[in-house]
């Protein structure tokens, strides 16, 4: 592959070497050999290689161990195509150099001989003596193309994503392109379809800037114009606007619907338990993820039915509205903005089957940031502000401000994603520190959560989830604190490509250092879902 720093990193810059580096490090050449040397460089430097060959053999056998006269050689056997002579006479270069002078000074030779060995498909001893090259930085985009080659070849793929990344982080500009577009290759063969979507827009948009610049050789243009037009194919479906959405019912049986503590509550003319149905909805919009930045406005919903008529004052439905700005979304480390929100009706008289009347407004935002450890292991962080206003509150009298509910509230929540798609384990792991600040202050608290989510993939058509999680509650009261553990189990089995049926087994404990708070409740529920 030629490029346009190819010259400049590895042919030019040993030439270079050889006329301006450091003379104590380096034989001198007699005087009165000086002009036939010059002679023989002007002859190299007009492509006139058995010219400057005839005159350097003639040199050589006056002074055969200058150094110079070598060098200048092992290029002119390059450029007159005669390699084999080449790589023998940078094998005796590397041989009189080793041990003798230091890394830096050998690196040109391994490099132009591990280039050679590459290409006569001599993998090992190309790998070694790239290796040596890239490790005394000489060269280091090339040295590390060639070495990603060399891995991608034998199927090592995290060692020729590393070696490509290397590249990227190079001054080898023209090297970008196919850098990139090997990196979208291994993503994609390593299951990692963001990071390979992400690879070939860095790989479209080096080539879109190379394809074109006549500072390039003809055949850099050429490939960086072969890998535009592949990546730009690639990509086309997913550059474009498109909906999403997805609508569930399920019937579920709740063993304890308004959260009633033991004892003298379990009667079940209190209305503990009911059977009951749930409809979810959720429609939203995604720009495309090519952009600079993302915009994905979401409206979802849900609305119970209860069966009996004593637990239909816990029947709330709510719909909220939110609107993310992700800045690169396909970016190893991208952030943005959520800003949302929703409204709550309750069912207030439960006599009545649509007696709904309005609970709650809510409206918050924040920032978050996801960043890709490595591929399928994601760190992220969101921070959400929130205010909620209760209808409930407004009737309170002057002696029951301290039940005020309305307030403001922060969430922090730190994850960490493991989801390289395997059968049994892909978790999540999580801690939330929320704080509510309430008007009142007998819900004014503080909470930390500790999350544990899992999901297996059991087959093509079966999967599961698995999630456990504490929360530790205390009340700015002081006189109260809550133990909240909760456990569930989920099942979905794929009908076709939109409809699923699923299944879900959840437990919640409460423990509290006022009985009054201390409740268990179960539920189990079935249904189907359709994507949109």
């Amino acid at each position: 592959m030629t490029h346009r720093h190819a010259p400049r990193s590895s042919v030019a810059l040993v030439f270079a070497f050889l006329l301006l580096g450091p003379s104590s490090a380096r034989a001198e050449i007699p005087s009165r050999m000086e002009p036939e040397y010059s002679e023989a460089v002007l002859s190299y430097n007009a492509q006139k290689y058995e010219s400057a060959l005839k005159a350097l053999d003639g040199l050589i056998q006056q002074s055969p161990e200058t150094v110079e006269f070598l060098e200048l050689k092992a290029l002119a056997l390059k450029g007159a195509k005669k390699t084999d002579e080449a790589a023998g006479l940078y094998d005796q270069l590397i041989r009189l150099k080793e041990g003798k002078a230091d890394p830096e000074e050998v690196a040109p030779y391994q490099f132009e001989l591990g280039v050679m060995r590459f290409r006569e498909g001599k993998d090992d001893d190309a790998r070694k003596l790239l290796r040596a090259a890239a490790e005394a930085r000489f060269n280091e985009g090339p040295s590390h193309f060639f070495l990603g080659m060399l891995e991608y070849k034998a199927g090592r793929m995290a060692q020729a994503d590393s070696h490509f990344g290397a590249v990227a982080s190079s001054s080898a500009d023209d090297l970008k392109p196919p850098a990139y577009f090997y990196q979208a290759q291994i993503n994609a063969k390593t299951g990692h379809p963001a990071a390979a979507t992400y690879s070939l827009v860095k790989a479209r948009n080096w080539a879109a800037d190379l394809k074109d610049d006549e500072d390039y050789a003809k055949d850099t243009r050429d490939i960086a114009a072969r890998i535009h037009a592949e990546a730009e194919k690639a990509l086309g479906p997913l550059d474009r606007s498109r909906w999403f959405g997805n609508v569930a019912v399920m019937v579920a049986h709740d063993s304890n619907v308004l959260a009633l503590p033991e004892g003298e509550f379990s009667d079940e003319s209190l209305g503990r338990s009911t059977l009951k149905t749930l409809a979810q909805y959720s429609l939203g919009y995604m720009t495309s993820p090519l952009g600079l930045v993302q915009l994905v406005p979401n409206l979802r919903g849900s609305a119970p039915f209860h069966f009996s008529e004593l637990t239909r004052s816990g029947e709330f439905t709510n719909s909220q509205l939110t609107l993310y700005a992700t800045y690169k979304p396909l970016a190893p480390f991208h952030f943005g903005m959520k800003v949302e929100g929703g409204v709550t009706f309750q069912n207030s008289k439960p006599d009545t089957r649509f007696g709904y009347a309005l609970f709650g407004l809510n409206w918050g935002g924040g920032p978050y940031f996801k960043y890709e450890l490595a591929p399928k292991m994601v760190l992220g962080f969101e921070f959400l502000h929130d205010e909620t206003k209760y209808k409930t509150d407004e009737s309170l009298s002057e002696s029951e401000k301290d039940l005020g509910r309305s307030g403001g509230s922060e969430k922090s929540k730190l994850f960490f994603r493991n989801d390289p798609g395997r059968r049994f384990w892909n978790p999540t792991f999580s801690v939330t520190r929320e704080e509510q600040h309430t008007r009142g202050w007998q819900f004014q608290n503080r909470s930390w959560v500790l999350g544990l989510d899992n999901s297996m993939i059991l087959s093509e058509l079966w999967s599961a989830t698995q999630s456990l999680s504490f929360a530790f509650t205390k009340y700015d009261s002081g006189q109260r604190i809550d133990r909240t553990w909760q456990w569930g189990f989920g099942a979905a089995r794929k009908i076709s490509p939109k409809v699923s049926l699923t299944g879900e087994f959840r437990v919640t404990d409460q423990d509290s250092d006022d009985p009054t708070f201390e409740y268990g409740r179960t539920l189990i529920s079935a249904g189907a879902s359709f994507a949109l």
